[in-house]
């Protein structure tokens, strides 16, 4: 299942224009930046002992290597850091985080730590922008782009699959502390203000696709869609109603358009992604036993809104991706990998979702 929809369509799908869906977008996008730029600013600070404080401390030093030679090192920590931190990756199981270190009480993490390549090519002077945290899911709905700081601020708990990517990650906070002991060598910023100020709010671009994407899933299956407590020390009009409104007609209109799942998923946009397939893109990486079970599990809820999709619209082209999903469920509900993991609760959930969300439409 994670091994289908990673690659674009060879063909151009024909994306039908919502104005109003368009305006609300354009909103959010403000909002996403005047959240980001504020916390960029702002000086808060991530508690002492947190998880990602103690991974930028582990990272080895840049010393003399370029920065290419520094990416290939970090790659390099990927399998050690791994084990030692207890992340998923293309080496380890990994362990459940729970509570969550990002989204906190009554919510359960898998972090996967890759060593995906990016371009280096004028990275300098646009470090900032970088996000080497990703989250591929989570369980909010909300437009309200809370920072992730590990609290929790509404009922919408569940599980959440976040990337870091490892080189990313490293030469971010290099550059960050070299601009640092730079411009503010008599009192430089903490380790701990670069994770608040960079590093969370970064993430939020693709935790709103990731909640854009919860809230459609569930205006389809018809649940409703709550308003959520607002963190921000300033009024931000997350324009939800509007958004919802604007979900519902184009689940309408596509859904009348009777598209078999690689062109659902290519027509539907995101926030920022030019379409859900973007949003739920796994990363480039070795698809191995320790791996593969948490990208699965992280397009459970996408796979499930699919299959129905297909029962709705009695839509026959989805023969080959249908059989690739039953075959991927199957290896997943005789891996081991769940119980190995600590988290009996995190593994009666799966297989009651399969069952329940999944089965019968396969």
């Amino acid at each position: 299942m994670y091994t289908i929809f990673n690659k674009p369509l060879g063909y151009n799908v024909h994306q039908v224009s919502f104005p109003r869906l368009d305006y609300v977008k354009n909103k959010q996008r403000d909002n996403l930046e005047r959240v980001i730029n504020y916390y960029r600013n702002s000086g808060y600070a991530v508690r002492s002992n947190h998880l990602l404080v103690r991974l930028l401390h582990t990272l080895p030093n840049i010393e003399d290597n370029s920065l290419l030679q520094y990416r290939d090192m970090l790659s390099d920590y990927t399998s050690e850091l791994s084990r030692h931190f207890k992340f998923t990756s293309s080496y380890t199981t990994g362990s459940v985080f729970s509570p969550g270190i990002f989204l906190g009480k009554d919510s359960e993490e898998i972090i996967i730590l890759t060593e995906e390549e990016f371009e280096l090519h004028a990275i300098t002077s646009n470090w900032e922008n970088l996000s080497p945290i990703r989250f591929l899911k989570h369980p909010k709905s909300d437009m309200t782009l809370n920072l992730p700081m590990g609290e929790e601020y509404s009922d919408e708990q569940g599980l959440s699959v976040i990337l870091i990517n490892l080189p990313m990650l490293g030469i971010m906070y290099h550059l960050w502390r070299k601009r640092e002991l730079l411009e503010n060598s008599d009192n430089p910023r903490t380790t701990r203000q670069f994770i608040a100020g960079y590093l969370l709010p970064n993430s939020l671009r693709s935790f709103l696709d990731v909640a854009y994407l919860n809230m459609f899933i569930k205006i389809f299956n018809g649940e409703e869609i709550k308003e959520a407590k607002d963190n921000h020390p300033f009024y931000m009009n997350t324009y939800q109603s509007n958004l919802i409104n604007s979900v519902k007609t184009v689940l309408h209109t596509y859904l009348d358009k009777n598209l078999p799942f690689k062109e659902v998923i290519e027509a539907i946009e995101g926030v920022l992604a030019s379409s859900i397939r973007q949003v739920m893109e796994i990363p480039q990486m070795p698809f191995t036993r320790q791996v593969n079970w948490a990208l699965t599990l992280s397009r459970l809820e996408l796979i499930a809104m699919l299959l129905l999709w297909n029962e709705r619209t009695n839509t026959y082209q989805n023969k080959m991706e249908i059989n690739t999903i039953t075959k991927s469920l199957r290896r997943l509900r005789s891996d081991k990998g769940l119980e190995q993991m600590g988290s009996s609760e995190l593994a009666k959930y799966v297989r009651n979702f399969l069952k329940e969300e999944i089965e019968e439409y396969l």
